[in-house]
């Protein structure tokens, strides 16, 4: 960054996330036949009010360091050429962070039979319920093409094309439904 502070020079490495949150939760709902509501229902209303649990996962973290590189010698180092690309780099915030909501809802109900008794289980689960996009890093000018570099083009103005993030990390929100049987 500054031939003239070396101390400065120096960073986190790209698996360094510094806060990391993961959080699952399982609640039974209190609905149904011996539950606090729904206590008076009897028969085929109690099996549909009972057996049901919510559950979900919630994940949040921070930014991970990147590098990306800038096309002119701002460390005025003498380096010229392509390989100038490689040595400069911005003093700049990590990337974006990543944060995730997966909501599931669990219906479990219990049929007797002549055979013997089983259960049916019925699911829908929603993965990245809230719709968030987690975008990915830019990239940075590892292949030193003018297209590639973060902030500026090879002759010094702003790159906007190179700058915006246009992939994502994770999916858009999916819906899924789900029946099983166990016996």
């Amino acid at each position: 960054m500054d031939s003239d502070d070396l101390a400065g020079d120096k960073g986190l490495g790209a698996f360094d996330v510094r806060h990391a949150m993961a959080l699952s939760l399982l609640w039974d709902l209190p609905l149904g036949k011996g539950r606090k509501f729904g206590s008076g229902l009897s028969g085929w209303t109690a099996k549909m009010a009972g057996g049901w649990s919510l559950g979900g996962a919630i994940i949040q973290t921070s930014g991970s360091p990147f590098t990306p590189l800038i096309s002119f010698n701002h460390s005025r180092s003498g380096v010229a050429g392509a390989t100038a690309t490689t040595v400069d780099r911005p003093n700049l915030r990590p990337g974006p962070g990543f944060s995730n909501v997966d909501v599931s809802l669990v219906k479990d109900t219990l049929v007797e039979s002549i055979s013997g008794s089983f259960r049916i289980q019925f699911r829908v689960e929603f993965f990245n319920a809230l719709n968030h996009p987690n975008f990915d890093l830019p990239g940075n000018a590892q292949n030193a093409t003018s297209a590639s570099f973060v902030f500026t083009d090879t002759s010094g103005k702003p790159n906007l094309a190179a700058t915006r993030p246009i992939r994502t990390v994770n999916d858009p929100r999916e819906i899924q439904l789900a029946l099983k049987f166990v016996w």
